[in-house]
């Protein structure tokens, strides 16, 4: 981040400190200076990247269930969708194939990950025919992850 960025982030701050009537307006601003990512997952595994991703100047909107990411991807316009080993049980690709449908959610508009500890082959298979990345969560350290996504989103 900028010396710029950095000072209109503290504007931006010190505004909603002092004004919270208007802190909604402050933080659309806020978002639209700033790439947005959505990270759904736990809050636990969230954590770890949420912090990552900051550094390199992104916004970040979380959400830990399907239903409430597909909300959140008709309010907040973003760059990325990454998935966190979510749970394992949650219809990805039926979220998948109604947000492609949402205008700007185009499969080479807004790439989708998906890290996840143990990704079966199948399950692999079938991601990936959806046009989703998966990389499997292991040896690597996190910030190399955060970094390789991060080199793949258009902004």
């Amino acid at each position: 981040m900028g010396i710029a960025e950095k000072n209109i982030t503290r504007a931006f701050a010190k505004k909603i400190k002092l004004d919270n009537t208007k802190r909604y307006a402050v933080f659309y601003t806020y978002m639209s200076l700033h790439p947005t990512l959505l990270l759904v997952g736990g809050s636990t595994e969230l954590k770890r990247f949420i912090p990552l991703f900051r550094e390199v100047g992104f916004s970040i909107v979380t959400a830990e269930r399907i239903g409430e990411a597909l909300a959140k991807t008709k309010t907040v316009r973003v760059q990325g969708i990454i998935f966190i080993i979510p749970v394992y049980w949650e219809p990805i690709t039926r979220f998948i194939e109604t947000v492609r449908t949402q205008k700007g959610y185009a499969e080479d508009e807004v790439p989708i990950f998906y890290l996840g500890k143990l990704i079966e082959g199948e399950d692999q298979r079938i991601l990936q025919g959806y046009g989703v990345k998966t990389v499997t969560l292991g040896p690597v350290p996190d910030s190399e992850l955060a970094r390789y996504i991060t080199n793949q989103i258009k902004f």
